[in-house]
Parts: C-alpha cells; structure tokens; sequence
C-alpha cells in the first residue's frame, strides 16, 4: 500500500494532539519538551501539506485575513520588545513564550482532513481526549486519596500546592475538554435510542464531575452548563416547547438559588469568601493593576509580550487568571479584536448550519470556547492554544459543506 503525504501529516497530526495531552508527565514536567517537539511537527504538516497534490482550498475571507494578521501582529509585538519590555523580556524569551501560536499553522492540515475523513478523524481525536481525561481522573484520585502518584509531572505542571476548596490538588483540564463535551452533548439530545442516550449521558457525567472534583473549576462548569442550554435549544425542534422549557428552568433555577448550597456557590465568587475569597481578591488586584499598566502604555498595543506571572511587591499576578481580557492589556484593543475573532466567525458559521450536526457542533465548541475565555480559561494559554486550528479548520470545513452540501453528520 502506498503512503501519501496525507498519511503522514494526518499521522503526525495525532502525535501533535496526544503530545499536547500531557502524556509525557509521567515523571516530571516535560511540557516545554512536548510543545517544541509539537511545534517542529507543525512546520512538517505544513510542508508535507503544501507539497501534497491536489489540495482542496476553502473560501474563508475571516480565516485567512486572521492567519495572516495574526502573524504579523505577533512579529510587530515582538521588535517592540527592542524598545521596551514591560517584565524585562528580550526577544528570544518572547519566542520561546509565543512558539505556540505556531499551531494556527495546523488549519489547512486540519480542514484537508475533516474533508476527506470526514467524523472518523475529528472522533478519534474526541475519544483520545476522553481517554485522557479519564486516566487523569484515575491519577487524581489514586494520588489524593491513597497517596499514590502514578505521573507526577501532571502535578508539577501547576504545583502542589494547587489546590481549591476540598484540599485536594487540582489536575486542569485538557484544550479538548470543550470540543468532547459539545460533541458527545449533541449526540445526547440527537439520538433517540435509551441505550446510546444512558451512554452519552454518563460521559457528560464523568465531564461535569471532572470538571467540579478534580479540576474544580467553577468557570467551566457553569460554560458546560451554558453550552448545554444552547445545544438543546438549538437541537429542539418545536420551537414553542423549548421556550416553555426553558422559562420553566429559570423557575426552577430562581428556586434552586434560594437554597443554601446555591447562595454558598455564589458566595464563592465573593472575595470575602472564606474559602475561595482570596483567589478571588487576587484577580481583582490583578486586573487593576494590568488595566493601570495599559493605560499607562497604549491603549491600542498594549504593554506588549509579558510573562504569566508579575511581581508588584511581594504579591505576584498572572495573566492567565484574568483569561482573555488579559489580551487587552497585553496586546492591546487591536490584538483583542484579532483574538476573538476565530470565536465570532466560528458562532456566525455554525448559526448558517445550525441545522447540521457540524454546525451545531462548530456553534457550540465556539460558544463554549468563548465563555471559557473569558473566565479564565482563555483559548490562547499554553496549554489550549491546540484547540484554535481546530476550530478554523472546522469552520473552513463547515463552510465548504455550505457549498458542497456534505457533512459529517
């Protein structure tokens, strides 16, 4: 059997997505190690992409003005940092911080695949994820309840001393978790089978309890929740029925709030908050004192490349808790726009094609994505960047159907 360059560039395309899982943690923190390995491969998808015959190539006038634009933003950051660093970065540093956004490389690769795979590659990659996520459930439990630790570089990564609310350290999530949860939540409300329905229903389960234990994170259970709505609003198709559905959840959801463990939930968002008030006053402090530094700079470019994690006195402040409006302060009003917009156009897309499961799909994986952004997940961190080419490989894809009039339903 002949391999083609397709082969193998869809080949590496799965060895760049179990590598960017974190399965190289087993015994101390090889992410670094894992990304620049990822994005090596990046360049040789590309080349093997480009010297490939017969390419098909989508119409997308966002994707590619956000492709090229995005690069260029990134390069005028970068020779900024001649001039001035705002943590004391020198270029080398800011690649080394940025290598990442070399995946935005992987959207043609991505979009060849979906079109010619079809599902068979995008449900690979969502039961590679789901697997994942549930070894990682195992190794959360084995190491907090029995003492066991199976991959210490997954602790590592954030520290032993990550912990939230139960006192367990925490283990985060994977750049999967939004694209899995939306696909196996269409699934659940599309089929009408009880036996595929219990299926799908346990593994939304399984998320939402991952979600709450042992990544216990309150912002991604409540975009879980949100994007679930969405989904089943838009899977509906008596229209008036999902409306009285839905005014009779607000009833139930106003009523839920009265009780007491909905007001402690809330208050957990309190930075006077026992528990999780000190996280909570720290973002605030954070974000003050970013805003103040970027209005001191520029409004349209930011204060340009920083680190994560910045020093004021002894108290330090991440970036990454503020999520994506971090991107306001760092790369200012012009690199916002441009980081939100694979979001939009992936929201606007999917409404076209709502009807089919990959536009649901795409609707869904940019809604969530959006909203986890924005409390503090964003979409452009290290360790979820992945999830960018994905979604304008999608996009590219769903268009394409609009045309061709496909999908992977």
């Amino acid at each position: 059997m002949k391999i083609s360059f397709f082969d193998i560039y869809e080949f590496l395309l799965y060895i760049i997505v179990i590598l960017n899982l974190e399965v190289l943690n087993v015994i101390s923190n090889l992410d670094n190690l894992a990304q620049t390995i990822s994005v090596v491969l990046t360049f040789v998808v590309l080349l093997l992409y480009i010297f490939q015959k017969n390419k098909i190539i989508p119409k997308n006038f966002i994707v590619y003005f956000y492709l090229i634009s995005i690069f260029i933003y990134l390069c005028f950051e970068i020779i900024r940092l001649h001039y001035f660093s705002f943590s004391g970065l020198n270029i080398l540093n800011a690649l080394s911080l940025e290598k990442n956004f070399f995946y935005i490389l992987l959207t043609m690769p991505i979009f060849e695949i979906l079109e010619k795979k079809k599902k068979i590659f995008l449900r690979n990659i969502i039961y590679i994820g789901l697997i994942v996520l549930v070894f990682r459930g195992v190794v959360w439990f084995l190491f907090n309840k029995f003492g066991i630790n199976l991959m210490s570089g997954l602790f590592e990564v954030r520290g032993y001393n990550w912990t939230h609310g139960n006192g367990y350290v925490r283990l985060t999530g994977t750049f999967l978790d939004g694209l899995i949860f939306s696909f196996f939540g269409i699934e659940f409300f599309r089929t009408r089978l009880y036996k595929e329905r219990l299926y799908y229903g346990i593994i939304l389960l399984f998320l939402l309890f991952y979600s709450c234990v042992v990544y216990s994170s309150r912002s991604q259970l409540i975009c879980y929740l949100i994007t679930m709505l969405f989904i089943y609003i838009w899977n509906s198709k008596n229209k008036l029925h999902t409306i009285l559905n839905c005014l009779l959840a607000i009833v139930l959801v106003l009523i839920i709030l009265q009780l007491p463990v909905a007001k402690n939930f809330i208050a957990s968002f309190s930075s006077n908050d026992a528990t999780y008030g000190e996280g909570t006053l720290v973002r605030m402090l954070g974000t003050s004192f970013y805003q103040n530094e970027w209005q001191n700079n520029n409004i349209l470019f930011g204060f340009g490349i920083a680190e994560d994690g910045n020093y004021v006195g002894n108290t330090q402040y991440f970036l990454s808790d503020l999520g994506i409006i971090s991107y306001i302060f760092e790369f200012g009003i012009i690199g916002f726009i441009l980081a939100v917009l694979p979001m939009l156009e992936g929201i606007r897309v999917g409404i076209k094609s709502i009807k089919t499961n990959d536009g649901l799909l795409l609707f869904s994986l940019s809604i969530y994505t959006m909203l986890s952004s924005f409390m503090s997940q964003n979409v452009y961190d290290y360790i979820r960047i992945l999830i960018v080419p994905f979604i304008l490989g999608i996009i590219l894809f769903v268009k394409y159907q609009q045309i061709n009039k496909g999908g992977f339903k």
